[in-house]
């Protein structure tokens, strides 16, 4: 078999792999991210995307360019009478796919730099990462965790070009790639020297956007307010492996590098810039508000890489056993852990409050203030009775309204933020929740129903069970 044809068997098989951990896709609806994606990626020609991306929101433009192809692609690039099913599983499959190339090519990187039983061991502890699962739900942080890896990747191999293209490609994805990747990149040019500065050139390509980047920091778009403890990064990443694995793997890795010479000159780097990266990204959040707990994906591929690493130096049978043993658990426990329960659904919230306001139940929908506004309107285009609450006068006006009313309230936010709260709390009347959620289940927005004196109970309860549909079933 030619060296081509073995890289494309490995990559397929890790992919296959990466495709039966998570596979199938959620069976709900979007959450204000894909909903927010999808209002800004859908709207406008391929230039407003760039700008309005650039100017609105915290993230590079990639990912929402890939979106508006890949909804094109699916027949999904106009919706102009909301959000279908097909819409929505068709997005998924996008960030499913990048979690699919992730997993090849971390089978494909593991191999070449450990062996076939690094591939297993790293993709193992891949799929026992504890977000994994979740990975269609977080759009684009497969893709950039997947630009990572390649880039270490080739930085590790002393291909600079290589290492520093995947790196522009992520820092277009997300920005906290080029702290990622910054460790590796020092090291290839320490043992390259001045030569591979030329590699670097592509970053050349990330000043077209470095303009709306000095923007969106000098515009609060980095959320300081909502900044936790630099320290919880590292609280963060310890308990999304199974308790004390990581441990373990580091004890065995430290182990290593004090009684072996071979696998200390050999294994090093492989063991030691993944542990520089998340230092850097430390260092970093010190300046900048750049944890949250869903960055950690980014970082998942070069942990799990270095902590196959540690078990290079164990006997042949040893470190074969860890790593059948970590494939093993991992990917039926991935399958295992499907969140089939979303934190928020704005789909089901927006079916729901459409059918109450297309049967004349209630006269308005109201919303608390911010960018979730822009989602529901994705969900109800052209709704006109669809209202953000912005204005004091505009709540006290609704505190004494004659007809049944809708609100949504987004409970993550401070409870003084929050104009829905304000207008229940000035209700003249009785208040009802709409959640179409499981019982039990802790979920970010809720629905109100707003029913004014001289509604009857025994009314308001047909028209609830009338208008209220069972969700999309679980596949």
């Amino acid at each position: 078999m030619s060296a081509l044809a073995r890289s494309f068997a490995i990559f397929f098989l890790g992919g296959l792999l990466g495709f039966l951990a998570l596979a199938p896709l959620p069976s709900f609806g979007w959450d204000f991210d894909y909903s927010f994606s999808a209002d800004k990626a859908l709207r406008g020609d391929w230039a407003q995307v760039w700008r309005s991306i650039g100017l609105g929101d915290a993230h590079p433009p990639l990912y929402y360019l890939a979106f508006r192809a890949w909804m094109s692609l699916g027949g999904h690039a106009r919706l102009d009478s909301g959000v279908s099913d097909a819409a929505i599983d068709w997005s998924y499959s996008l960030s499913l796919l990048g979690f699919v190339f992730l997993s090849g090519a971390l089978a494909l990187a593991s191999w070449d730099l450990l062996g076939p039983w690094g591939a297993m061991g790293a993709l193992g502890l891949l799929f026992l990462f504890g977000d994994a699962p979740w990975a269609p739900l977080l759009r684009m942080y497969p893709w950039a965790a997947l630009w990572v890896l390649l880039g270490a990747w080739g930085y590790l191999r002393g291909r600079v070009w290589a290492g520093s293209l995947a790196g522009t490609l992520g820092l277009y994805t997300h920005y906290l790639t080029g702290i990622a990747l910054l460790p590796f990149a020092l090291y290839a040019l320490a043992r390259s020297g001045r030569r591979a500065l030329l590699g670097f050139t592509p970053y050349l390509l990330f000043s077209f956007w470095a303009p709306y980047l000095l923007w969106q920091v000098q515009h609060g778009r980095a959320n300081p307010d909502i900044r936790p403890e630099p320290e919880a990064l590292f609280k963060y990443f310890w308990f999304k492996w199974p308790p004390d694995l990581l441990l373990l793997l580091l004890l065995v890795g430290g182990v290593g590098l004090a009684l072996n010479r071979a696998y200390r000159e050999r294994f090093l780097p492989v063991l030691l810039l993944p542990v520089a990266s998340l230092y850097v990204w430390y260092f970093s959040s010190l300046w900048l508000n750049t944890v949250l707990t869903r960055y950690l994906f980014v970082f998942a591929p070069l942990v799990s890489l270095g902590a196959a690493a540690a078990l290079a130096w164990l006997p042949s049978l040893a470190r074969w056993s860890a790593a059948l043993l970590l494939l093993g658990v991992g990917l039926p426990l991935a399958r295992y852990n499907h969140p089939y329960l979303p934190w928020e659904d704005l789909t089901a919230h927006s079916r729901l409050a459409a059918r109450y306001l297309n049967a004349g139940v209630v006269d308005r929908f109201l919303i608390d203030p911010g960018t979730r506004f822009s989602s529901f309107l994705v969900h109800m285009p052209g709704e006109k009775r669809l209202e953000e609450i912005s204005d004091p006068l505009v709540l006290l006006r609704y505190c004494t309204h004659p007809r049944p009313l809708l609100a949504w309230e987004y409970r993550d936010q401070r409870p003084e933020a929050s104009q829905v709260r304000a207008l229940l709390g000035c209700w003249k009347g009785r208040v009802r929740r709409l959640d179409p959620m499981p019982p039990g289940v802790y979920h970010r927005g809720s629905l109100y129903l707003l029913l004014p004196e001289g509604i009857s109970e025994g009314q308001a309860d047909r028209e609830r069970a009338g208008l209220e549909r069972p969700r999309r079933s679980a596949r």
